[in-house]
């Protein structure tokens, strides 16, 4: 069902397995995927050219719902959400990592963090964290940072409000169910994940979709426990993402029950790229290059940790 002729524009929220998800598609379509992690609405061109190869048949990346509108291709849309208060927490923890590896590349180019991000050097989604990178690594300083992630970033991404600096508002929360029921073939549960394979599998009919898992931090590293009244933070911040989730949950369950036809979604013709409902470039990454290189899951690098993001120079323009 899915191929270039009716390519599926698969949303990945952010640590929701999305990684996982994308060297399964690898496996079937190798390099036929557009890999649109890297592209930013500071930059559309490679989005835009992207869009119009013909011989795509999977684009994946964080961008918002909404990408139909610039095909000239009918599309199907997908999606796999997760319960908000882990997926922050993931969200802190994975860019935890990476807090020196900014701060290192700042020191080799003698350039300062702001300088980094203004002048492109660094991906732009880290930008939103600037002061608690340059600070302590709190969690509470984390959550203080102006990300529209850290707001809802599910219902956002589910409406198409993208990078709208603006407080989510309580209405776009119909949105966002609106939006799945009309558009959306399938939107799976991260911590049902067999049961979300199995939903693919039957609703595009791909026999060959297999379970991978990266992108995961080792077992072996112990994260310290998060304060309750932080949870309940996080949950505070993102009271419509709750509310998606557990409606998304129920819808799940009886779909997986009773799966339904895809939805194939007309496409727009839309040509005014700067438009394009992108979010922020997270960099390039060996991981997501060596899968579509072979296909499938990629070994892990040696001495490196899987999916860790390689910074662009020079600069993106």
């Amino acid at each position: 069902m899915v191929n270039a002729s009716q390519p599926l524009i698969f949303m990945h929220l952010p640590k929701t397995g999305g990684m996982s998800m994308f060297t399964g598609f690898c496996k079937e379509y190798g390099t036929n995927i557009a890999d649109m992690y890297n592209m930013t609405s500071a930059n559309v061109q490679p989005a835009a050219q992207v869009i119009q190869d013909p011989n795509i048949c999977v684009y994946s990346g964080h961008f918002s719902f909404g990408l139909h509108e610039w095909f000239s291709r009918p599309t199907y849309y997908a999606s796999v959400i997760r319960n908000p208060v882990d997926r922050v927490l993931s969200l802190y923890f994975y860019i935890l990592q990476y807090k020196m590896v900014i701060k290192r590349m700042a020191e080799s180019k003698q350039m300062t963090l702001s300088d980094l991000f203004s002048s492109k050097t660094a991906p732009d989604y880290y930008e939103d964290y600037l002061t608690w990178i340059e600070g302590e690594e709190s969690l509470d300083l984390f959550l203080d940072s102006p990300s529209a992630e850290l707001d809802n970033g599910m219902v956002r991404r589910f409406t198409g409000l993208g990078l709208s600096k603006a407080p989510c508002p309580d209405e776009a929360l119909e949105k966002a169910k609106e939006n799945i029921e009309q558009y959306f073939s399938a939107v799976g549960v991260l911590e049902q994940y067999p049961k979300t394979l199995d939903l693919l599998r039957e609703t595009f009919q791909w026999p060959w979709l297999q379970e991978h898992r990266v992108n995961v931090g080792p077992k072996t590293r112990q994260k310290p426990e998060v304060a309750d009244h932080l949870k309940k933070r996080i949950e505070t911040m993102n009271r419509l993402d709750v509310a998606l989730y557990e409606w998304i949950v129920d819808r799940f369950e009886k779909q997986s029950a009773d799966p339904k036809p895809a939805i194939l979604v007309p496409g727009g013709g839309r040509v005014d790229f700067e438009q394009l409902p992108l979010w922020k470039a997270v960099g390039r990454s060996p991981l997501r290059e060596a899968a579509m290189k072979l296909k499938g899951l990629p070994p892990r690098p040696q001495g490196q940790m899987m999916g860790q993001p390689q910074f662009i120079t020079p600069p993106i323009a």
